[in-house]
Protein backbone atom coordinates (compact mmCIF):
# COMPACT_ATOMS: atom_id res chain seq x y z
CA UNK A 1 0.00 0.00 0.00
CA UNK A 2 1.38 3.59 -0.98
CA UNK A 3 0.33 6.44 1.81
CA UNK A 4 1.24 9.38 3.08
CA UNK A 5 1.66 10.53 6.59
CA UNK A 6 0.10 13.87 5.99
CA UNK A 7 0.21 15.59 9.16
CA UNK A 8 0.89 13.76 12.87
CA UNK A 9 0.03 15.28 16.32
CA UNK A 10 -1.31 14.90 19.35
CA UNK A 11 -4.41 14.94 18.46
CA UNK A 12 -4.46 13.25 15.07
CA UNK A 13 -4.04 9.54 13.87
CA UNK A 14 -2.80 8.82 17.90
CA UNK A 15 -3.32 5.16 17.61
CA UNK A 16 -3.22 2.77 14.11
CA UNK A 17 -3.37 5.11 11.51
CA UNK A 18 -3.24 2.79 8.43
CA UNK A 19 -3.24 -1.16 9.15
CA UNK A 20 -2.83 -3.96 6.77
CA UNK A 21 -4.35 -7.25 7.72
CA UNK A 22 -4.20 -11.40 6.56
CA UNK A 23 -6.95 -12.78 8.08
CA UNK A 24 -7.16 -16.64 7.83
CA UNK A 25 -10.23 -17.29 5.67
CA UNK A 26 -11.41 -20.08 7.76
CA UNK A 27 -10.60 -18.61 11.28
CA UNK A 28 -10.78 -15.01 11.80
CA UNK A 29 -8.78 -15.81 15.22
CA UNK A 30 -5.59 -16.48 13.27
CA UNK A 31 -4.19 -13.08 11.45
CA UNK A 32 -0.99 -10.89 10.65
CA UNK A 33 -1.38 -7.47 11.01
CA UNK A 34 1.07 -4.52 10.34
CA UNK A 35 0.64 -0.68 10.94
CA UNK A 36 2.79 2.63 11.62
CA UNK A 37 1.23 3.46 14.77
CA UNK A 38 1.18 6.76 16.85
CA UNK A 39 1.17 5.77 20.48
CA UNK A 40 1.12 8.04 23.13
CA UNK A 41 -0.86 10.69 21.15
CA UNK A 42 1.96 10.67 18.54
CA UNK A 43 4.68 11.12 20.93
CA UNK A 44 6.25 7.73 20.43
CA UNK A 45 5.58 6.89 16.63
CA UNK A 46 5.92 3.21 16.36
CA UNK A 47 6.06 0.30 13.86
CA UNK A 48 4.00 -2.26 14.65
CA UNK A 49 3.78 -6.00 13.67
CA UNK A 50 1.72 -8.34 15.11
CA UNK A 51 0.36 -12.36 14.83
CA UNK A 52 -1.88 -14.24 16.49
CA UNK A 53 -0.68 -17.28 14.52
CA UNK A 54 3.00 -16.53 16.42
CA UNK A 55 1.62 -14.81 19.57
CA UNK A 56 3.88 -12.26 18.97
CA UNK A 57 3.34 -8.35 19.26
CA UNK A 58 6.11 -5.97 18.76
CA UNK A 59 6.00 -2.02 18.29
CA UNK A 60 9.74 -0.89 17.42
CA UNK A 61 10.46 2.81 17.34
CA UNK A 62 9.94 4.34 13.74
CA UNK A 63 10.39 7.55 13.44
CA UNK A 64 7.68 8.43 10.32
CA UNK A 65 7.86 12.20 8.87
CA UNK A 66 4.73 13.98 8.29
CA UNK A 67 3.75 14.40 4.36
CA UNK A 68 6.19 12.01 3.37
CA UNK A 69 4.78 8.89 1.00
CA UNK A 70 5.47 5.68 2.13
CA UNK A 71 5.01 2.06 1.52
CA UNK A 72 3.30 -0.20 3.95
CA UNK A 73 3.92 -4.34 3.03
CA UNK A 74 3.41 -8.29 4.07
CA UNK A 75 5.49 -10.12 1.53
CA UNK A 76 5.12 -13.84 1.42
CA UNK A 77 7.47 -15.03 -0.92
CA UNK A 78 7.38 -19.14 -1.79
CA UNK A 79 9.74 -20.90 0.89
CA UNK A 80 10.10 -17.95 2.83
CA UNK A 81 8.84 -16.76 6.12
CA UNK A 82 6.42 -13.34 5.77
CA UNK A 83 8.06 -10.33 6.03
CA UNK A 84 6.71 -7.24 7.52
CA UNK A 85 8.47 -3.78 6.08
CA UNK A 86 7.50 0.23 5.80
CA UNK A 87 9.50 1.25 2.44
CA UNK A 88 10.45 4.76 1.24
CA UNK A 89 8.90 5.77 -1.62
CA UNK A 90 11.35 4.56 -4.00
CA UNK A 91 11.28 0.69 -2.26
CA UNK A 92 13.95 0.95 0.15
CA UNK A 93 13.07 -0.77 3.34
CA UNK A 94 13.31 1.44 6.20
CA UNK A 95 12.29 -0.71 9.19
CA UNK A 96 11.13 -4.26 8.84
CA UNK A 97 10.49 -7.73 11.01
CA UNK A 98 9.97 -11.08 9.90
CA UNK A 99 7.14 -13.21 10.89
CA UNK A 100 7.50 -17.01 12.21
CA UNK A 101 5.92 -18.86 9.63
CA UNK A 102 5.07 -18.40 5.93
CA UNK A 103 1.95 -17.48 3.23
CA UNK A 104 1.72 -21.81 4.30
CA UNK A 105 0.22 -20.92 7.53
CA UNK A 106 -2.78 -19.69 5.44
CA UNK A 107 -4.01 -23.20 4.08
CA UNK A 108 -7.78 -22.43 3.72
CA UNK A 109 -6.65 -19.04 1.90
CA UNK A 110 -6.68 -15.43 3.81
CA UNK A 111 -8.50 -12.26 3.64
CA UNK A 112 -7.44 -9.01 3.45
CA UNK A 113 -8.02 -5.96 5.50
CA UNK A 114 -7.68 -2.20 5.43
CA UNK A 115 -8.56 -0.50 8.51
CA UNK A 116 -7.68 2.18 10.79
CA UNK A 117 -7.78 2.90 14.06
CA UNK A 118 -9.78 6.37 15.48
CA UNK A 119 -8.90 6.84 19.09
CA UNK A 120 -10.29 6.12 22.28
CA UNK A 121 -13.65 5.78 24.50
CA UNK A 122 -12.93 9.20 25.81
CA UNK A 123 -13.12 11.19 22.69
CA UNK A 124 -12.50 10.88 18.86
CA UNK A 125 -9.13 12.12 17.48
CA UNK A 126 -9.23 12.06 13.42
CA UNK A 127 -6.82 9.91 11.32
CA UNK A 128 -5.56 12.13 8.82
CA UNK A 129 -3.36 9.81 6.27
CA UNK A 130 -3.81 9.40 2.61
CA UNK A 131 -4.12 5.72 0.77
CA UNK A 132 -2.54 6.35 -2.93
CA UNK A 133 -3.65 2.44 -3.74
CA UNK A 134 -3.11 -0.89 -2.26
CA UNK A 135 -2.16 -3.76 -4.27
CA UNK A 136 -2.33 -7.30 -3.92
CA UNK A 137 -0.42 -9.68 -6.24
CA UNK A 138 0.47 -13.29 -6.06
CA UNK A 139 3.24 -15.04 -8.15
CA UNK A 140 3.91 -18.70 -8.39
CA UNK A 141 7.80 -20.11 -8.73
CA UNK A 142 8.19 -23.10 -10.91
CA UNK A 143 11.44 -24.04 -12.92
CA UNK A 144 13.22 -21.18 -11.51
CA UNK A 145 11.13 -18.58 -12.95
CA UNK A 146 8.24 -16.23 -11.17
CA UNK A 147 5.19 -15.68 -13.09
CA UNK A 148 2.54 -13.51 -12.04
CA UNK A 149 -0.60 -15.02 -11.80
CA UNK A 150 -3.33 -12.32 -10.13
CA UNK A 151 -2.51 -8.08 -9.95
CA UNK A 152 -5.83 -7.16 -8.81
CA UNK A 153 -5.61 -3.31 -7.48
CA UNK A 154 -7.92 -2.21 -4.62
CA UNK A 155 -9.92 1.15 -4.85
CA UNK A 156 -10.71 1.80 -0.92
CA UNK A 157 -14.25 4.13 -0.89
CA UNK A 158 -14.82 6.15 1.66
CA UNK A 159 -17.72 7.29 2.59
CA UNK A 160 -19.31 10.52 2.20
CA UNK A 161 -19.25 12.95 5.07
CA UNK A 162 -22.52 13.51 6.80
CA UNK A 163 -24.73 16.45 6.40
CA UNK A 164 -24.29 19.42 8.86
CA UNK A 165 -26.88 19.33 11.44
CA UNK A 166 -29.46 22.04 11.20
CA UNK A 167 -29.03 25.41 12.33
CA UNK A 168 -30.98 26.82 14.83
CA UNK A 169 -30.58 30.02 16.64
CA UNK A 170 -32.37 30.18 19.97
CA UNK A 171 -32.78 33.92 21.41
CA UNK A 172 -34.68 35.44 24.57
CA UNK A 173 -36.05 38.69 23.79
CA UNK A 174 -38.64 40.01 27.11
CA UNK A 175 -41.15 37.18 27.64
CA UNK A 176 -41.07 35.50 23.88
CA UNK A 177 -38.23 32.65 22.79
CA UNK A 178 -37.46 33.28 19.30
CA UNK A 179 -36.59 30.36 16.89
CA UNK A 180 -34.85 31.52 13.94
CA UNK A 181 -34.92 29.49 10.93
CA UNK A 182 -36.84 26.36 12.54
CA UNK A 183 -40.19 26.48 11.04
CA UNK A 184 -43.06 27.46 13.39
CA UNK A 185 -44.68 24.09 12.79
CA UNK A 186 -42.38 22.18 14.51
CA UNK A 187 -42.08 24.74 18.00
Amino acid sequence: MRFNTLVQSPTTSIDGFIEIWLIDAANSDRYDIISPFGGSYDGNPTFFVGSSIDGRYTPTSFQYQNNTWYHLKLQGIPGQNIRASICDDSGRELIGSTLNHSATAYRSGFRLGLSQVLGFAQGVYPVAVAVDYARLTASTVKKEEVRPMVVQPLVINTPPPAPPAPFVNLQHSSDTLLKEGVPKAIW
